[in-house]
């Protein structure tokens, strides 16, 4: 059925099968404000029906953003349709479930005041009845077939309706509606009322913001853009299976109606965010962008004996575990690779195997896709996407980290690997494929640890676990060294592929004499390099197009290069003889650019730096050279550079992919990596400029760096940069909905303000001066209030910490490393000791950046390396300590700060350098060489002192040398509680076993999760639960046994051991039935004996965790035990009456209160009482009843700020009235 002709109302049918009769009905019910087509619609992008040369604005938009049109241009809205959109029901599901037919059911279910009352019971009930005659007209002749009803929102509260319907109902057809229902996914279905109103709340302030319309925000997660969109993966996945079960016709699916406790529902939002910040828009890139193999190519290799001998699971990992495909640059190894993927994944070696991907990346300039990093951020966001199991056990680091660091945080490629490791070593349950393409391609600093982590995966895993395989490919050179690998050569093999793709393209037959002959030479030339064939093919098929003989063909293939190298260059000068000029833009941007670009961005970003004097975007619209489409720019690229260059459309990408024009559905690419390498590393672009010469990167950079400032400078941004509020920034959602239409208006703007810098730098650092560098740092800093707003807005969309208002442009020069700029700022009288941004003064912002020219320069102009307290690392030592740089350690510590100053999040500096998983020896001992204390125990740091943290970290040299320097092995304190247990969390053996031969204590249970051996159970680390409980048994053994000879004390052994991973699968089961919250499941764990006060969780303890979610449920099921402690603290003093207090949670601040058992007096390490945040925050309720408790409101904290302070500060208007009326505290009042 045709997308168009979804019915607003009734039922409208997608998909059928045309060659057999479904098995079941799947019917999609849209929510509140919803539509049947709309709500399950991702769009990917829009263009208007008139040429963007008319010069009208989206009138619409740009009203509502209180935005004027320049004088003289167009008032007509332009009518925009849809370029590209994914009906995921229509477009993605008939892939996983072809035996179904697949509906939508619409109703009205506009609400004429939103943000007022919600959708009334007699409209819920109108549409129940609706849906269940639809369904039952709908379904006469196929009563019996199986029903799937998929609800979102309020569409679940209808569906519920109908069933209630259908059970009191007398009509048999009525009836046959609730026997014939197999199972209902709900998502997000308001169970606990409808909600409305809160949801409200959140509309509203975005409708405040932006002036935007904002009903459908709390979709987004039902829209898919494609079947690896992770969303789509746990819900398609979800309705497949469920079908799956059905042709299987197992009994109990008939009794699957779901329950209040939803079958499936899509991501939670802290799912979600868990997997976006593993994500990263190119992770997929590479792999859609490579075009699907020809049929009937590449099937070969699924017979080499090395290939079969790689997929037989029989065999162990030490046989036949490594397979490298290996192969001449351009051979066809990616293709290969993809459709190997795509046949391990089919099931035909393992059905149900985890299969998971990376194809390393040298062309986009990302150094996600070339690096440690990124391969495994790609492994583990595949991995938890396909099971939910490992995904809940990731969660715990993941809010870890969001707890800890709040939005300015990212992972580091060594916890990645070390988590994978894990998951992969420990929690395996079904056979790994692991297909890793372009292995060369890896940064060369990386790529050892990369080859040897895969290895050890094979050499070390268990026989008894389910088998692992990995896949490399690789080119011949480098050599990539690989140790008991089965090898295939692929150029060896692929001479058939190749004659079938020329076959393909030039479709030789006897009725075309000497075609066959053309075709037979250039594959007899081709010497298995499949570009060469590619390249050639093209060239024929222009000569053909234009009329050339076939002797003239042959002669021109005779004449081409054999060597790939020598082909590009060929191409290159028939491209300087054309028209370079345009070619040479189109490859600069496409060889230097940050990341790869879409179509639609190159062509602004071609014309805007071809003309440098446009002064506005109205300009470029309207000028005769630009290129109105997409279309007509594509056929530009591929006449102008010879087919050097392309666009690549992708059919899938990862997650969070409708954030950017990043991941638009094509990017322009060269056809493959070798061009790029002969024209960087071969003087390619010296034959299209001979003003490049070897070093054609610093002026390339020059002129993208200008084309950036130039559009930054557009008359119509000012305007446009004031929807993004100061008083109070937007959430990452809000940004990311008034970035969407803003980027759609100004197609080149987001790269402009997130690339600018950067290619100023680049230049800079290839001894390219920008032309007039003052002028064009005065050009930006005219600019700099727009660039900082929108960059803001990106930091925002992408979870990184937003520079903030604070922030100078020396902050910026700076953390870019301009030391060009900064001796200009200086020259102009900058404060070299001015404070703002997220990193403090400019010194702090070098330090931590690592820019050591820069720190230098600072300190020639005056630098103070004392100032403390501002910024996230509090000081400058901290800063340089967190670089690694020992040159910019060594050249603050000559200028004499406090080396014990413990001011910033992560502490000392010794604390700051030891907690890094890379942490740099040489800076540890400059530091304790320079006075550094070893047991300093900062306040508020998540590590009680610089042991805890490195043992955390794994660093075993490190302990050691602390320990040496004099650490208290048994110092407790800290997030962890000691050394040992940060140790044994992490399954770090070797640390544990070190501080274990310096006299850890075993049995120390303080801070947040328990003793070391709940710790180590809780991760799974059985070798360190086996350790901890032998050493606490051997003075038994040996006081029982003085001969040596057996005992019963390994039996005992073995039983503790079973002891403690069962309590810990208790513990972790007893603290996701709170999150839930599942209040039953818990009450079944504490019935079975589970102790109500055990540590763990996120947050310490039931106690706090229910307390932080208001859950007052599960606080009367606390209360209701023995023993009960709910004011138990956690590592930093905070108890559940704080939190609750804190989060303005009213319900449960009485139900603690009325206990009598809880500490009116309690504070935080850093003095904060529990009227502190209240009052902070607003609320009243619960400011009122701390003042009748006699909790005191001009209570100090360590920054000498009271409650009352900081009501007055954030302007509570009405919890100063209340402290005026309860205590006589006020506007009058003391307490400063």
């Amino acid at each position: 059925m045709s997308h168009e002709l979804v019915a607003d109302v009734g039922l409208s049918t997608l998909y059928e099968p045309l060659q057999e009769e479904p098995i079941v009905d799947i019917v999609f019910v849209h929510g509140l404000q919803g539509h049947p087509k709309r709500t399950w619609t991702k769009h990917t992008g829009y263009e208007s029906d008139k040429s963007e040369q008319t010069g009208t604005y989206k009138r619409g938009w740009r009203q509502r953003m209180g935005i004027r049109p320049k004088e003289g241009a167009g008032n007509e809205q332009p009518i925009k349709k849809r370029s590209s959109e994914v009906f995921w029901p229509a477009d993605l599901l008939p892939r996983d479930c072809p035996n179904a037919r697949i509906l939508t059911f619409g109703y009205d279910s506009a609400v004429a005041n939103f943000f007022g009352d919600a959708v009334s019971q007699n409209n819920v009930s109108a549409h129940a009845k609706d849906l269940l005659f639809a369904l039952t007209r709908h379904r006469k002749i196929c009563r019996s077939r199986p029903l799937i009803l998929v609800a979102h929102s309020l569409g679940g509260i209808v569906v519920k309706e109908s069933l209630r319907r259908a059970e009191i109902a007398e009509d048999a057809e009525l009836k046959d509606f609730q026997s014939s229902l197999s199972a209902i996914v709900f998502l997000g279905v308001p169970h606990r009322g409808s909600g409305y109103a809160q949801m409200g709340d959140v509309l509203r302030r975005v409708a405040a913001v932006t002036g935007m319309d904002t009903n459908d925000r709390n979709v987004h997660t039902l829209r898919f853009s494609s079947r690896s969109d992770p969303g789509y993966v746990q819900v398609g996945g979800e309705l497949s299976n469920l079908v799956e079960n059905i042709s299987l016709q197992k009994p109990e699916l008939q009794q699957a109606i779901a329950s209040e406790s939803e079958v499936a529902e899509s991501l939670s939002d802290v799912e979600q965010g868990c997997l976006q910040s593993l994500s990263f828009p190119e992770m997929d890139a590479r792999f859609f962008g490579i075009f699907k193999a020809l049929d009937g190519t590449c099937e070969w290799l699924f017979r080499q004996a090395e290939y079969t001998a790689w997929t037989d699971l029989k065999l162990s990992n030490q046989q036949s575990g490594l397979l490298c495909i290996k192969g001449k640059p351009g051979a066809g190894k990616s293709t290969l690779m993809k459709m190997m993927i795509k046949q391990i994944e089919s099931g035909e070696h393992e059905k149900g195997a985890t299969v998971l991907r990376f194809f390393f990346n040298s062309q986009n300039n990302t150094r996600l896709e070339v690096t440690m990093q990124g391969l495994f951020r790609s492994l583990l966001c595949q991995l938890l996407q396909q099971d939910k199991t490992l995904l809940q056990g990731f969660l715990p680091f993941y809010r870890r980290k969001v707890y800890m660091h709040g939005t300015d945080w990212g992972w580091y490629a060594e916890e990645l690997k070390d988590c994978f490791w894990k998951m992969c070593m420990e929690q395996r349950r079904k056979p790994l494929f692991l297909i890793i393409d372009a292995l060369d391609e890896c940064d060369g600093t990386d790529l050892g640890v990369v080859i040897n982590f895969f290895q050890d995966l094979l050499w070390s895993s268990a026989p008894e676990k389910p088998a692992v395989r990995v896949c490399f490919s690789s080119r011949y050179y480098p050599i990539v060294p690989l140790e008991r690998c089965l090898e295939v050569h692929l150029d060896k093999h692929n001479k058939p592929d190749i004659i079938r793709y020329i076959e393909r393209w030039l479709r030789p037959s006897d009725a075309v004499p000497g075609l066959k002959r053309l075709a037979a030479e250039i594959s007899r030339r081709a010497s298995g390099i499949f570009l060469w064939v590619v390249l050639v093919v093209n060239t024929i098929i222009k000569a053909r197009d234009e009329g050339e003989t076939m002797h003239r063909m042959l002669q021109m293939v005779q004449d081409l290069p054999k060597q790939l190298n020598d082909l590009i260059r060929q191409l290159l000068i028939a491209i300087s003889d054309d028209r370079p000029e345009e070619a040479l833009h189109i490859m600069k941007w496409v060889a230097f650019s940050r990341r790869a670009m879409s179509t639609r961005e190159l062509r602004f970003a071609v014309e805007i730096g071809r003309m440098p004097n446009y002064k506005s975007h109205q300009q470029v619209l309207t000028s005769p050279t630009f290129i109105s489409s997409d279309g007509q720019m594509e056929k530009l690229i591929r006449a102008r550079t010879k087919g050097l260059v392309e666009t690549r459309r992708y059919d899938g990408g990862s997650q969070g992919t409708e954030d950017s024009q990043a991941t638009s559905t094509d990017h322009v690419e060269f056809i493959h990596g070798s061009v790029k390498e002969f024209l960087l590393l071969h003087q390619g672009f010296a034959i299209l400029d001979s003003s490049l010469g070897d070093s054609p990167s610093g002026e390339s950079h020059r002129y993208l760096a200008t084309t950036c400032i130039n559009h930054l400078g557009f008359e119509e941004l000012p305007d446009l940069a004031l929807i993004t509020a100061e008083e109070e920034p937007l959430e990452r959602q809000e940004a990311v909905e008034v970035a969407k239409p803003l980027y759609e208006s100004f197609p080149f703007l987001e790269y402009s303000v997130d690339s600018v810098l950067e290619h100023v730098t680049k230049a800079a650092f290839s001894n390219t001066s920008i032309p007039s560098s003052r002028q064009a740092m005065d050009s930006i800093i005219r600019s700099f209030h727009i660039w900082r707003r929108l960059a803001d807005l990106n930091l925002t969309r992408n979870y990184v910490e937003r520079r903030g208002s604070s922030v100078t442009f020396g902050h910026v020069a700076a953390e870019y490393d301009l030391v060009e700029w900064m001796t200009l700022l200086i020259q102009q009288g900058l404060d070299v000791n001015c404070i703002g941004s997220r990193y403090g003064t400019l010194l702090q912002t070098a330090a931590v950046m690592g820019h050591e020219r820069l720190v230098d320069q600072l300190f020639e102009a005056g630098a103070d390396v004392g100032i403390y307290g501002h910024g996230r690392f509090g000081n400058a030592l901290s800063a340089a300590a967190f670089s690694g740089k020992t040159h910019i350690v060594r050249a603050i510590l000559a200028r004499g700060p406090d080396v014990n100053v413990a001011e910033g999040e992560y502490g000392t500096a010794l604390h700051t350098a030891a907690q890094l998983s890379d942490a740099n020896e040489d800076i540890i001992d400059i530091l304790l060489e320079a006075g550094a204390d070893v047991n300093i125990h900062p306040l508020d740091c998540r590590y009680h002192d610089a042991l805890q943290a490195a043992a955390f970290s794994g660093n075993k040299k490190i302990v050691k040398r602390l320990l040496d320097a004099g650490a208290s092995v048994n110092a407790r304190g800290g997030e962890y509680g000691s050394a040992l247990q940060a140790a044994a969390s992490q399954g770090h053996e070797a640390v544990v076993t070190l501080l274990l031969s310096k006299g850890a204590d075993v049995n120390s249970d303080s801070g947040d999760y328990g003793s070391a051996v709940m710790l180590a159970a809780s991760g799974g680390h059985l070798k360190i639960v086996r350790h901890l409980l032998a050493l606490d048994l051997a003075p038994l053994i040996k006081e029982s046994a003085p001969s040596g000879e057996p005992t019963a004390f390994s039996e005992e052994l073995e039983q503790r051991i079973k002891d403690a991973i069962a309590l810990a699968q208790d513990v972790k089961k007893f603290f996701e039935a709170l999150e839930k919250p599942d209040i039953l499941t818990m009450k079944t764990i504490l019935d079975s004996g589970l102790d109500v006060n055990v540590r763990g969780g996120d947050f310490s303890s039931a106690w706090h965790a229910a307390a932080i979610d208001g859950n007052n449920d599960a606080i009367a099921l606390l209360l209701s035990r023995a023993s009960i402690k709910p004011d138990m603290r956690d590592w930093i003093g905070r108890t559940a009456l704080w939190y609750a207090a804190s989060e303005g949670h009213l319900r449960v601040v009485r139900q603690l209160l009325d206990t009598g058992l809880v500490d009116l007096t309690v504070k935080t390490a850093n003095g904060r009482n529990l009227l502190w945040w209240p009052c902070h925050n607003g609320f009243v309720d619960v400011v009122r009843v701390l003042l009748e408790e006699g909790v005191s409101a001009h209570e100090e904290d360590m920054d000498e700020i009271s409650p009352f302070m900081m009501a007055r500060e954030e302007k509570r208007a009405a919890v100063l009235e209340v402290m005026e009326m309860e205590s006589g505290v006020g506007l009058k009042g003391g307490g400063d």
